[in-house]
């Protein structure tokens, strides 16, 4: 998958004001163990090395990069490298007590199922008729109770005629390595909420890492 799709992590609350192209630049530095030039950012993200200077810049002034000043090596000046400061870990406190164990979870599946998208939605679906089994009282559209559960869960969504739009997700770096297990659980979720919910919406698909900033999840035909 191009590095540039799909949501963004979930992060704390300095981070998650961040525009979609700084956190980019955030999320390319946040995985990587060596730090980075100005000109290497920009090559990698194929933006102008203005534009990543300007990103990066800020995001060491917001106090979420470190800039250090390379050694001296003949002619010419010592460019700027820039790492992720280690004060910000990268998911927030929602989920950073259950990323290594949806890490373990994701690979268990994957290594032990003969069905490992089939195994994801059926347990996203348990999970989404539980979570329905207690807002059946609710006030509002079983869609509208998704949406404020997707939105509890921080995958900051936006509804766009029949689709879905998930901005961000708590579990991304686990999606990346395991998506037929993280994206399938999160679409059993979601039918779950709404099939425990009463609602009459075709079974909803989701599209993963589908666009720029957002997984698509398509709530009928």
């Amino acid at each position: 998958m191009k590095n540039n799709l799909g949501p963004l992590p979930v992060r704390g609350e300095a981070i998650s004001s961040l525009t979609p192209s700084r956190a980019a630049v955030l999320e390319l530095l946040q995985h990587r163990t060596d730090t980075m030039t100005i000109a290497e950012v920009g090559a990698l993200l194929e933006v102008h090395p203005n534009t990543a200077r300007e990103h990066l810049d800020a995001l060491v002034e917001r106090g979420l990069l470190d800039r250090t000043l390379e050694s001296p090596s003949g002619r010419g000046r010592p460019a700027w490298r820039y790492g992720a400061a280690h004060n910000n870990p990268e998911p927030d406190s929602r989920v950073r007590d259950y990323v290594s164990l949806t890490d373990a979870l994701a690979a268990h599946i994957e290594r032990t199922s003969a069905d490992p998208a089939g195994d994801a939605i059926s347990a996203g679906q348990a999970w989404g008729e539980s979570i329905a089994s207690e807002h059946v009282l609710d006030k509002g559209s079983p869609v509208d109770v998704v949406i404020q559960t997707l939105d509890d869960l921080g995958f900051a969504p936006a509804l766009d005629d029949s689709s879905i739009r998930l901005h961000r997700c708590p579990f991304l770096d686990t999606a990346k390595r395991s998506p037929t297990v993280v994206c399938n659980v999160h679409l059993g979720l979601v039918r779950g909420m709404l099939s425990g919910l009463g609602a009459d919406t075709p079974g909803p698909t989701m599209l993963p890492f589908a666009e720029p900033g957002a997984c698509l999840l398509r709530l009928g035909a």
